[in-house]
């Protein structure tokens, strides 16, 4: 038996992850709200790194492409929105300290209004109540009366049904019977049972279909106009414009001047005649030199993904009603030659805006669907705005079934099945045809 010892040289190809090329890829993936506060934290470690707040924020709400052919509703002013550091807690504080004196009852609200979950309802019992404050039973039920007697109508209230309630009782304008209905035959109502309320209340069912509409303008969330707003504005990515058929494309300058080099600053320290502090500076600012070349490289990408979107998907963006064509996340990684998780980086929570509205980059992808002659020319998103357009044109009296749908867009040449129409259905949150008949 013989042991022999050989040296032998091999050549191996290998990608090695270098910190700075997981940094780029860490950066490509944020969106401009995360890119800033990864960037405010890298400026504590810092001191020649100065990061631009971005201000140039859009007050229009990101447009679906599924209802891009229907008519938005304006945005709100930005200048009429609530005060966001005053909380639902602080306003229901405030008004019970304004209305009621320094009793039992009043610490027994202001237990109460501690217990107020995020959507503004009550995430305790009146048990857990009587258990936690030594309180009676009547006590707690006459604390919360008066704390459900509160702005904004409907805080305080256990479930939708008492939520819906208290308002439909403050609204001396509301239908006849809408309380009365809420109150004791909520289940019927929400069912669509309505001819059993019809009956009991001796009311024709167009009065009930008023009551349906009527309380859409109640809230389900009584919280929500004190929620954070400012998470709906955004700052575009990529701004397009058309002018005589003409289309340009461009990164938002707002979004690109994120950090800038403190080069005063840096002067000064400069003229320190200490070897620690000039092996510092010289740190922090290839720190600061390697940061600016990957915020610079993720603009470069998401401006190259975005012009191929915008170049494939031509034809919707000379005319924002024209239907997309089906896109895929390989087919733009083919084209540019990059890799697919890298278009999907580039184009998760990055913002497109257009003289139209405001588009989420990924929203210009959809699988095709396959047709009887094998091609994959009809996008998802095309098959979505038929059908709103067919529900919306349909007799509200007689609404039209899945399968009913999926025969007249088969009409149309686009082979389709119920199931899918159902699936598109509920990803529009349109209603079935039972919940969208309507009486009046």
């Amino acid at each position: 038996m013989r042991i022999e010892l050989n040296m032998e040289q091999k050549q191996n190809q290998k990608l090695i992850m270098t910190q700075s090329l997981q940094q780029s890829i860490q950066i490509l993936r944020y969106d401009n709200e995360e890119l800033r506060n990864f960037l405010q934290d890298k400026s504590l470690e810092n001191p020649l790194l100065k990061v631009n707040i971005m201000d140039d924020y859009e007050t229009r709400p990101v447009r679906c492409l599924a209802q891009s052919t229907m008519n938005d509703k304006e945005a709100p002013d930005i200048h009429h929105l609530i005060d966001n550091s005053f909380s639902l807690n602080d306003s229901l504080l405030q008004q019970i300290h304004l209305n009621y004196q320094d009793t039992y009852i009043r610490k027994l609200l202001i237990f109460l209004a501690g217990n107020i979950d995020k959507n503004g309802y009550l995430d305790i019992s009146i048990e857990e109540a009587q258990r936690e404050t030594g309180a009676k039973h009547q006590e707690v039920k006459e604390a919360l009366g008066l704390l459900q007697q509160l702005d904004p109508p409907g805080v305080g209230a256990r479930n939708l049904q008492e939520c819906l309630t208290i308002q439909a009782q403050r609204d001396s304008s509301s239908p006849a019977y809408t309380y009365e209905i809420l109150k004791a035959d909520f289940d019927l109502f929400i069912q669509r049972k309505w001819q059993q309320i019809s009956e009991k209340y001796k009311i024709e069912l167009r009065e009930i279909q008023k009551i349906a509409d009527y309380i859409k303008k109640y809230s389900f969330h009584p919280s929500s106009e004190y929620e954070d707003m400012r998470k709906n504005y955004i700052v575009p990515d990529i701004i397009v414009n058309v002018i005589d058929n003409n289309i340009s494309i461009s990164f938002n300058k707002s979004s690109s001047k994120v950090i800038t080099f403190r080069q005063k600053y840096f002067n000064k320290l400069c003229k320190v005649e200490d070897k620690e502090v000039q092996k510092y500076l010289k740190e922090k600012k290839e720190e600061f030199e390697v940061l600016q070349k990957s915020v610079i490289q993720r603009g470069d990408t998401i401006l190259r993904v975005a012009t191929e979107i915008v170049n494939y998907q031509k034809e919707f963006f000379l005319d924002f009603n024209k239907p997309l064509k089906p896109l895929r996340l390989k087919t733009i990684a083919k084209n540019l030659n990059i890799h697919e998780s890298t278009v999907s980086r580039a184009v998760n929570g990055k913002y497109l805006k257009t003289n139209s509205g405001i588009y989420e980059l990924k929203s210009f992808f959809s699988n095709g669907l396959g047709q009887k002659d094998n091609s994959d020319n009809v996008s998802a998103v095309s098959v979505k705005i038929r059908i709103k357009e067919i529900v919306e044109a349909e007799n509200k009296k007689k609404p039209l079934s899945d399968q009913k749908i999926a025969n007249i867009i088969k009409n149309e040449g686009i082979v389709i099945s119920r199931r899918a129409i159902a699936k598109y259905r509920d990803e529009l949150n349109i209603p079935s045809s039972t919940e969208r008949k309507r009486y009046d």
